[in-house]
């Protein structure tokens, strides 16, 4: 096994109460599952990278910790601050990566735009769009929104926006796809009201233009609708930190939220 320099210490989010949260409880039963089987592992071929620990606030707060090198599981707002105290960037907003901003992959046009004036304009042209933040993600939350509703609903939030024109087709199902290190390792669903499952090549296509562009992250997600017509459609992007697994788990978790994690850190 290796030695403590080389073991991944995740720090994990807990609430007012010291309890912790969803995100945070499920990375911590996963890391006692892999501990545990590396440990009774008889080959004894256990890699480096497969060895983990995990904090709590109160173990930075007493010194047994540094906070430079934990890699933080919890809420956007969490990992944010980890980031600030480890002198790493904004988490950034994914929303639609430049170069799925396609017909083929997304079946409607998208916008960045700097401000409400800005935004006005494009309403001008097609509305409603939906908005969302163009920098952090859930900055505020997502809406839809017309050239008139917009100077109403967004009158006090600052730009840059990210505006959606709508999807002309109704929504049968949404599966999150993760992949990590360029490849898909799983898809979960979270709008399930028809069982249909996302097209494996289109999936793949979408991953691969990205991981062509040299922007794309260590480890991340895709959210994939399928249309009415059978078609699929790239919803939004994310990285792989503070993501909703719903369902998704393994040891692939654990080096996702590590890799995703020094890569951000890496593009500060």
């Amino acid at each position: 096994m290796s030695d403590k320099s080389t073991v991944t210490k995740f720090l994990l989010e807990t609430d007012c109460n010291g309890h912790l949260e969803e995100l945070p409880n499920s990375v911590r039963l996963m890391v006692n599952g892999v501990n545990w089987w590396n440990a009774s592992d008889p080959s004894e071929t256990a890699h480096a990278e497969w060895d983990y620990s995990m904090a709590t606030l109160e173990a930075v707060e007493s010194g047994a910790v540094n906070i430079k090198d934990v890699v933080p599981v919890g809420s956007l707002e969490f990992c944010q601050a980890v980031s600030e105290a480890q002198r790493g960037p904004v988490i950034s907003a994914m929303n639609i990566p430049v170069p799925m901003r396609s017909e083929e992959f997304i079946g409607r046009n998208v916008f960045d735009t700097a401000d409400l004036t800005g935004l006005r304009q494009l309403l001008r042209l097609s509305e409603p769009m939906l908005v969302k933040p163009g920098d952090t993600p859930k900055r505020f939350d997502a809406v839809s929104v017309t050239e008139t509703s917009a100077g109403i609903c967004l009158a006090n939030v600052d730009g840059p926006f990210f505006a959606s024109e709508l999807l002309q087709e109704d929504i049968l199902a949404e599966w999150r796809v993760f992949f990590s290190r360029g490849r898909i390792v799983g898809a979960r669903p979270y709008t399930l009201p028809v069982w249909k499952v996302p097209d494996l090549e289109f999936a793949e296509e979408a991953v691969f233009a990205w991981s062509q562009s040299g922007t794309m992250p260590a480890a991340g997600t895709l959210d994939i609708a399928i249309l009415e017509s059978g078609r699929n459609v790239v919803i939004e992007a994310h990285q792989f930190i503070a993501c909703a697994l719903y369902g998704f788990e393994g040891e692939d978790v654990l080096r996702m939220l590590s890799d995703a994690w020094r890569w951000h850190l890496s593009i500060g």
